[in-house]
């Protein structure tokens, strides 16, 4: 690795931490948004229709 991109345990355990959280929010926002929109019914739909 490049030395200006050195990171200690600790730090790389903090960023870790921050985009699983992120993930998560994220995650609920689209899953809100789509719920929202009806995408899940749709989705739901697509996935349990057989396909031709």
């Amino acid at each position: 690795m490049p030395r200006w991109f050195s990171m200690s345990k600790q730090g790389i355990r903090s960023l870790i931490y921050c985009l699983l959280i992120c993930d998560v929010i994220w995650s609920a926002v689209v899953i809100k948004i789509l719920h929202v929109t009806g995408g899940v019914q749709w989705l739901t739909q697509f996935l349990t229709t057989d396909a031709p």
